[in-house]
């Protein structure tokens, strides 16, 4: 099994793509995101909060996956950081874990302020995952980074 990982900026909007590829039958995928700032809460479709002065947004695309958001987790311990030794400090982590994925899966995180990953959330839901694990996203205008996508992943992420 081999994890590829793709990042591409557009603006102030980061957009990862995460391959999961090779391997014969499906697996299990997790993806943790260590998160800065405050105030965040879990919506439908990824999680909205503040960096700075700034409204931010985590836009989720990919398989089906249960997402939670985690701070301060004792067991098992999730969401805690340690910049300095012997401090512990609880911290924002998401947590993104698909079950029963295709032996080829590309999981999408988009990053950035609200106002520009909204613009991109139109071109959701990537549910559309061909026989060969291929993503197939839907057209849209206000998101014109999508053709970039196919080559970022060697063809293993097309639109129509």
């Amino acid at each position: 099994m081999i994890h590829r990982r793709r990042i591409c900026r557009v603006e102030d909007v980061y957009i990862v793509m995460d391959g999961v590829l090779g391997g014969l039958g499906s697996r299990n995928a997790t993806l943790r995101w260590r998160l800065g700032g405050e105030d965040w809460v879990q919506v439908a479709d990824g999680l909205r909060g503040r960096v700075g002065r700034e409204d931010f947004r985590v836009l989720l695309l990919g398989p089906s996956a249960a997402t939670k958001l985690i701070v301060g987790q004792e067991s098992p311990p999730e969401g805690w950081e340690s910049r300095y030794y012997g401090e512990k400090k609880a911290s924002p982590l998401l947590l993104v874990r698909a079950e029963g994925v295709s032996a080829t899966a590309w999981f999408v995180s988009v990053f950035g302020p609200a106002e520009q990953v909204e613009r991109c959330s139109g071109i959701r839901r990537f549910d559309a995952i061909d026989p060969e694990g291929k993503l197939v996203l839907a057209q849209c205008p206000e998101a014109p980074w999508l053709s970039q996508l196919g080559e970022l992943t060697e063809g293993n992420i097309t639109y129509e």
